[in-house]
């Protein structure tokens, strides 16, 4: 991994040989052997590790859309996460009824593959009988540099009521908290709960280190509410319906997404 091997391509080969029709019905589903099991949410981050971008700064260091968005790369890495996705042995689950029986997939030990969040460790790995590894999201061939982790959707907010005494005490704290928090806290369980108790041996230690420090956070990933949700849903749906008529998808898009982002930032600077 450390030698920068581990492409989309060499990903895609290993997942499509290992599918075994478990219960015989003739068709690949959630109770038979795959090469590889997800969860809609979790291709979006094939479209970052691949070193893809929906924004970036313009000569003013403002955000814009980025060329690559709508670019001929994308349409190349949409291309092939739809061919691997839709080999034999490897299945996207879509739809609420089908979280957890794909989330079971792996844990049952009947998947090569699965991508999800590191907390997927947390709440489904603990008691499993075999040992798994754990890795980034694949680059898009190797003379691409690095690794690239884009963070989840999850996140944390603190608010201070309108009747605090003393507001800017109250913000002083927090900002306090939390950075010590970020400097203790942190660290401990990331040194102690993810690279010991949830890595089963000292390679997957690692890789939890190569992950964090090739963490990336793409602009209009964070404010896809504000982006009408397209930075993540328009590769997300087109890699599970199968579409890849790309620059169809952008050039339906991109006006409504540039004004979308027009508006954005006009509203963080105060404009």
């Amino acid at each position: 991994m450390q030698s920068g091997t581990w492409t989309l391509d060499k990903m895609s080969s290993m997942a499509g040989g290992v599918y075994i029709d478990l219960n015989g019905d003739g068709k690949k589903g959630f109770e038979d052997r795959l090469g590889y099991i997800t969860y809609a949410i979790y291709v979006d981050p094939f479209f970052f590790s691949c070193g893809l971008r929906t924004t970036e700064k313009d000569e003013d260091d403002i955000p814009t859309l980025s060329p690559l968005f709508s670019g001929e790369k994308a349409h190349t890495v949409l291309e092939k996460v739809v061919a691997m996705v839709n080999e034999e042995g490897c299945l996207v689950g879509n739809g609420a009824e089908q979280i957890d029986p794909s989330y079971a997939v792996f844990k049952e030990g009947r998947g090569l593959f699965c991508s999800h969040e590191l907390t997927y460790a947390v709440n489904y790995l603990r008691d499993t009988a075999f040992t798994y590894g754990i890795v980034p999201y694949p680059k898009y061939d190797e003379e691409q540099q690095n690794y690239v982790t884009i963070t989840s959707f999850p996140y944390t907010l603190y608010g201070i009521p309108l009747d605090a005494r003393d507001p800017a005490m109250s913000a002083a704290v927090l900002e306090a908290m939390a950075s010590e928090s970020f400097r203790t806290v942190s660290p401990a369980l990331f040194e102690n709960a993810f690279k010991v108790k949830y890595a089963q041996d000292q390679q997957s230690s690692l890789m939890y280190d190569l992950i964090r420090s090739t963490v990336s956070f793409d602009f209009g990933r964070v404010f896809n509410n504000d982006l009408n949700g397209l930075t993540y849903s328009l590769f997300r749906s087109s890699v599970v319906s199968g579409n890849t008529n790309w620059a169809s998808t952008m050039k339906s898009n991109e006006k409504v997404l540039a004004k979308q982002l027009e508006k954005l930032t006009k509203s963080l600077l105060g404009d």
